[in-house]
Order: structure tokens, then sequence, then C-alpha cells
């Protein structure tokens, strides 16, 4: 798996460098089977490492294993630039939790 993360995220260094020439944010989502982990997306944007690289925070009940929703949202915070946020009213994901991130 750590091959696997470090050529996600030496891929998207080299889309980031691309789309800044262009004047575009590359937002990778943190979304899917693997990717939706946060050590995972972590390892990823650190060997990304450029700021037009950012994640998609997606508001999943996944964000909270592994610890603790504040804990993993930082691991990423830096890079967070768009929220897809759920509906604020269910309390099965803590939202508003992460107002004092």
């Amino acid at each position: 798996m750590e091959k696997t993360l470090e050529q996600i995220g030496r891929s998207l260094r080299e889309l980031g460098s691309t789309a800044s020439d262009a004047g575009v944010e590359v937002r990778v989502e943190v979304h899917g089977s693997g990717t939706q982990r946060l050590d995972y997306m972590q390892k990823i944007m650190q060997v990304a490492d450029h700021p037009m690289v950012t994640v998609n925070w997606n508001c999943n009940q996944v964000d909270m294993e592994g610890g603790t929703l504040e804990e993993n949202f930082a691991r990423v915070s830096g890079k967070i630039r768009h929220v897809h946020m759920r509906d604020l009213y269910l309390e099965e994901y803590p939202c508003r939790s992460l107002s004092g991130s």
C-alpha cells in the first residue's frame, strides 16, 4: 500500500505543476475504498507536496476511524480548500465540532 500511496502522491505532484501553469487547483476528494482513510490521504498529500494539490473534505463516517474526528481532520487540515457538507441536523456526523479546529 505504501508504494501505491507514493505513486499517487508523485502523480498528483506532476499534475499540480501542470495545473499551476493553467491557474487550476487540483482538489482530491477524501473518498474511495482506500483513499478515504485519513492516514492514507495524509501520506498522499505529503508526497504530492504541491500548493495547487488540495483536499476536498467529504464528511463521511470513516473520518472518525483510527482516531477522533479532530485528530483525523488535523492530518490534512492545512490542505483543505473545500468541504462537502452534509445535512447539519444529522447528529451521526459531528460537523459542528470542526468549527473550532
